[in-house]
């Protein structure tokens, strides 16, 4: 499903040149998975933004996995490394990564992928589904986990919903967020950052400087 998913959107190429024809933006903002749309962009001479609807550190993380390959030089699927040069350590295993990362093997999707990164390399800009003040090392660093949730126990990559979370790790994880003070704790966190996503958009935030200043650029 997901493969037919991302050949559908090549179907909107003609649909989006004939409303970029008829309505003649300033700018086309396009999302990550129609990496085609920068070469449409720049056939009517205007510039193309990649909308992420993940964050910097998942795409710092993505970056920093492709160009430095820690995960080859480990000997197990279950032995963690450390991702270089990152801010913070953070550590994966091997068996968190998608197939076509880890034995490098081509797919529609790691096809797709590959796009994707290429396309965002040609673009005028990148769009995150985030503000500075959430994740402001990975925001600087991207340009160069979030603690609310709570981690259920996914040690392998999956693409689809199934058994791979053991009933117990998601019962465990439900009683840590409704009670007993780390649910207090993250509740807290929740709304404090909450209420910083509002002052970012607000006039004066982050969010709303930044977009500003990409509309005046």
């Amino acid at each position: 499903m997901v493969d037919n998913f991302f050949k559908a959107t090549k179907m909107l190429k003609q649909p989006l040149e004939q409303l970029l024809q008829d309505f003649q933006p300033s700018c086309l903002v396009a999302d990550m998975f129609f990496p085609w749309a920068t070469d449409i962009a720049a056939k009517f001479g205007i510039p193309r933004l990649v909308f992420h609807g993940t964050c910097s550190f998942s795409l710092s993380v993505d970056l920093s996995l492709r160009q430095y390959e820690p995960h080859k030089k480990v000997s197990s699927d279950s032995e963690p490394f450390v991702i270089p040069n990152f801010p913070g350590e953070i550590k994966l295993i091997r068996m968190q990564l998608p197939n076509f990362i880890k034995h490098e093997v081509e797919t529609d999707l790691s096809k797709l992928l590959k796009e994707v990164v290429e396309s965002d390399l040609r673009s005028y800009g990148v769009v995150v589904n985030s503000f500075y003040e959430l994740e402001p090392a990975y925001a600087e660093h991207y340009k160069k986990v979030l603690k609310v949730g709570v981690d259920v126990g996914v040690r392998r990559w999956i693409r689809v919903v199934g058994d791979s979370i053991k009933r117990d790790a998601i019962e465990k994880a439900v009683k840590r967020i409704m009670v007993g003070e780390e649910a207090d704790r993250m509740r807290s966190r929740a709304k404090v950052l909450g209420e910083m996503a509002k002052r970012a958009v607000e006039e004066g935030g982050s969010s709303y400087s930044d977009l500003n200043a990409l509309i005046e650029e």
